[in-house]
């Protein structure tokens, strides 16, 4: 019971996470940039594309944001994937460890970077 609730808080989250993006303004681009490079940048390199100088240390790879796999995600599971970290991946779960506003801003700057591309299907 306790999962099913900590499942469905979690949706919840989610929704309201990705509800909350809007058009982003100069200073927030700057912003999730800055977040960026000081959090991101390392493994998935300046331009997004996975590979960062640590991307060579790493088994598995860090995403490629301009991949169409990674294209295709929706603000959700990329806000999930920030928040939580990635199973059996190199990928930090950032939730505990940046603010909302900062994860916020980081995933709107990768979306600047790589726009999202939705599923002709």
């Amino acid at each position: 019971m306790k999962q099913k609730i900590r499942f469905i808080g979690a949706l919840c989250f989610l929704l309201l996470w990705s509800l909350g993006m809007a058009p982003m303004p100069a200073e927030v681009e700057e912003f999730g940039k800055s977040v960026y490079e000081q959090y991101c940048l390392q493994c998935h390199g300046p331009k997004g594309q996975g590979d960062g100088p640590e991307a060579k240390n790493l088994v598995i790879k860090p995403a490629n944001f301009h991949a169409p796999d990674s294209r295709m995600k929706s603000d959700g599971e990329l806000l999930s994937k920030v928040v939580w970290g990635g199973v059996y991946s190199p990928m930090h779960g950032w939730g505990t460890r940046i603010s909302r506003q900062e994860i916020h801003s980081v995933i709107r700057y990768i979306r600047l970077l790589a726009p999202h591309e939705r599923n002709a299907n």
